[in-house]
């Protein structure tokens, strides 16, 4: 056997190795998108129990990035994703300037801003500025006990079709919030 051959086998079975983990990486990061969805569509409808997993929004999330916390860059990359996800929720559901999410002190909270700390940014104030408080996020009863309602129907059910269309269901009623 030829020393080119060997070395072109070798990297042939590299590639398949990259290959696979790049599918495996593809594979995960869409399912923790879809559970980080589900998770924060819960924690701001106020139902807070994501169903596929059985704990609420916030714990999924608080938990999720207490395992990550020893990998910066896996971190940096779910705090991206987090507040994509987040910020996108909160705009289908309405709200003109939305707020991200993200993990302070071992708790759920809305990003504040830069900008909403006010001044004028030109360098001669004395290091003070305004606070700003989140957009009142307040959930309509109704809205509310029809998401709890839906969840239980959900947590119930053992048809396929009927489990899809609850499903369907709750991501249009959190749409509209």
């Amino acid at each position: 056997m030829t020393t080119q051959k060997t070395t072109t086998e070798i990297s042939l079975k590299i590639a398949i190795k990259c290959a696979n983990g790049l599918k495996a990486g593809t594979k995960n990061k869409a399912m923790v998108t879809e559970l980080t969805t589900s998770a924060v569509m819960a924690h701001l409808s106020g139902v807070g129990v994501v169903d596929t997993v059985g704990i609420s929004g916030a714990d999924f999330i608080l938990a999720l990035w207490g395992a990550l916390e020893d990998n910066k860059e896996a971190l940096a990359v779910y705090r991206a994703q987090l507040n994509r996800i987040s910020k996108k929720v909160r705009k289908e559901n309405g709200d003109k300037n939305p707020l991200a999410l993200t993990v302070k002190d071992g708790k759920l909270v809305d990003v504040i801003p830069r900008t909403a700390k006010g001044g004028s940014g030109d360098g001669d104030g004395d290091g003070e500025s305004a606070e700003t408080s989140a957009p009142d996020t307040a959930i309509d009863p109704a809205i509310k006990l029809a998401f709890e309602v839906l969840s239980r129907m959900i947590k119930k059910e053992k048809d396929e079709k009927q489990l899809d269309a609850l499903k369907t269901a709750v991501a249009v009623l959190a749409a509209k919030l």
